[in-house]
């Protein structure tokens, strides 16, 4: 173990000429771009999937039930006080049937 650690040490250490230096920052900012870029586009894919989300939720201390709608992918919880309010989903639609989402 020890002798691989030194190999690795040395190996680290060894000089690199500037030509072979921004060859590989170049390949690394090229890569760092395409990453970026790829990621922007699986966003704009998931913001297109998106789903209108219908809830039904229940008060405990009223007992009166309620509807209520989100709007994403996948169906993110209602903003309600869940130790007071739970939610149950009951439909899930396209972005572009739902008036809440737009």
């Amino acid at each position: 173990m020890d002798k691989q650690f030194d190999e690795l040490s040395k190996s680290l250490a060894e000089g690199v000429s500037r030509r072979e230096a921004l060859q590989k920052f170049g390949i690394g900012l090229a890569g760092a771009l395409l990453a970026a870029v790829g990621l922007g586009g699986a966003r704009a894919g998931a913001q297109s999937s998106s789903q209108c989300c219908t809830w039904l939720c229940q008060s405990f201390e009223s007992k009166k039930q309620f509807h209520t709608k989100t709007c994403g992918s996948p169906c993110p919880y209602p903003n309600v006080q869940p130790p007071i309010v739970t939610c149950t989903q009951t439909k899930s639609t396209s972005v572009s049937e739902c008036t809440a989402c737009k």
